[in-house]
C-alpha cells in the first residue's frame, strides 16, 4: 500500500482545530496520515493539541516560535516517512479530506499533484489569474493557482529540494521545481470555502495582496535567475 503523509501547519487556530480533527476522523483512509504542526501559535493551540483524544491517522509536532509559513511546513515534512508527502491548510477553507481525492492519480504514479481551487470570491480570483499569467510568461509554462492546497509530491522530490523558502513562497518553489524537471504534474479541482474562524495571515488588504505580490515576484525572478 502506498502511503500519503500529510502535514498542517497552524498558527493560532485554536478555533479551527476540532472540526479540523473531526473531517480527517469522518474521512479516514489507512494510506492516508496527518501531522498537525503547531507554527509557534501563540493562542491556545498547542495546549489544545495535547489534551485532544486524536484519531490514530493523527500526530502532532510543535515549534516554539513562528518562524515563517514555509518553515512550519518543511519542519513537518522532516518528519515523515510515507511514500509521499505534502501539505494543505488548517483554517477549513480547505478540507483536509481532500487529499483523499488523489489517491487515484498517487496509485498511478503521480508525482506532482495539487488542487484547483473553486467557490472563490470574485476578487481573489483575479489576483490569482494575474498573477498566473505573470508567472506563466516567466518560466515559459502554464501554471495556474499557484497557492491552491492541497500540494503532494513524491517523497524522493520532496528530498531532492535545495534551499526551499520559509515563508508562503514555499507554494511557489514547489510547483516551479516541477515545472524545470518536467515531472507529471496533475491537478484536482477542489472546494475553496469561506474562513469560518479568525483572520487570514496575510490576505487582508489590498495592501497586503500587494505587498505578496512583491514577494512572490521576487522569489519568482530568483527561482528563474537559479534555473538559468
Amino acid at each position: 500500500m502506498i502511503t500519503v503523509g500529510i502535514v498542517i501547519p497552524c498558527f493560532n487556530e485554536e478555533r479551527s482545530l476540532p472540526e479540523l480533527i473531526q473531517r480527517i476522523e469522518s474521512n479516514y483512509h489507512p494510506e492516508i496520515s496527518y501531522l498537525i504542526v503547531d507554527n509557534g501559535s501563540l493562542d491556545g493551540t498547542r495546549d489544545l493539541l495535547r489534551k485532544y483524544k486524536l484519531p490514530q491517522n493523527v500526530s502532532t509536532f510543535s515549534i516554539e516560535q513562528n518562524q515563517g509559513y514555509g518553515y512550519g511546513i518543511l519542519s513537518g515534512l522532516k518528519q515523515l516517512e510515507t511514500d509521499y508527502v505534502g501539505w494543505t491548510h488548517a483554517d477549513l477553507q480547505t478540507d483536509p479530506g481532500d487529499v483523499a481525492l488523489f489517491l487515484r492519480l498517487i496509485n498511478s504514479g503521480g508525482e506532482f499533484m495539487k488542487g484547483k481551487r473553486s467557490g472563490r470570491p470574485k476578487i481573489d480570483k483575479l489576483f490569482t489569474f494575474g498573477m498566473s499569467i505573470f508567472i506563466s510568461i516567466l518560466f515559459s509554462r502554464r501554471m495556474s493557482d499557484i497557492n491552491a492546497q492541497p500540494t503532494i509530491v513524491k517523497r524522493e522530490i520532496y528530498q531532492a529540494w535545495a534551499n526551499p523558502p520559509l515563508d508562503f513562497s514555499l507554494d511557489l518553489f514547489a510547483y516551479v521545481d516541477a515545472v524545470e524537471n518536467k515531472y507529471r504534474i496533475d491537478r484536482q479541482r477542489v472546494y475553496f470555502g469561506t474562513r469560518k474562524w479568525g483572520n487570514s495571515h496575510w490576505n487582508t488588504s489590498n495592501i497586503a495582496r500587494i505587498k505578496f505580490i512583491q514577494k512572490t515576484l521576487r522569489m519568482a525572478f530568483s527561482l528563474k535567475m537559479r534555473a538559468l
